[in-house]
């Protein structure tokens, strides 16, 4: 009896470790405004590069046939125009507009209702943006 009981208090001590490991992000007070929760210690490298749209509530990437919800730097905020995206230390992100920069990406598709998508592309910084 003993046994069973230390393996359930081990495997569900092992599971809060392990949740603590996910992705963190929060869904902004901004309907549609997945950002990341805290400014990252380390910049993610990965190209990040597409098209931006919304769909719904949310926002996604589109590059090389592929959907992904957007997670915006932390920090960022909803343009007035609900169209936008105000990204701390750059400036605007419009619906329309390629976006460059870097982050990752994970297959989490969370706090938002869009459908067809791969994952998660995070965004770390935005270095340029350009009008499709």
């Amino acid at each position: 009896m003993r046994s069973g009981r230390t393996s359930v208090l081990l495997f569900c001590g092992l599971a809060v470790l392990l949740a603590g490991c996910a992705p963190a992000a929060q869904t902004s007070p901004n309907p549609g405004l997945l950002t990341a929760d805290s400014r990252p210690e380390a910049v993610r490298e990965a190209l990040i590069d597409g098209v931006v749209s919304v769909e719904g509530d949310c926002f996604i990437l589109s590059a090389d046939g592929e959907r992904w919800l957007i997670e915006w730097p932390y920090g960022s905020t909803l343009g007035p125009d609900e169209q936008s995206v105000e990204v701390e230390g750059f400036g605007a992100v419009r619906v329309g507009d390629r976006v460059t920069g870097g982050g990752g990406y994970s297959d989490q598709t969370d706090g938002c209702s869009a459908t067809d998508v791969e994952g998660t592309a995070s965004i770390d910084t935005v270095t340029d943006t350009q009008p499709e």
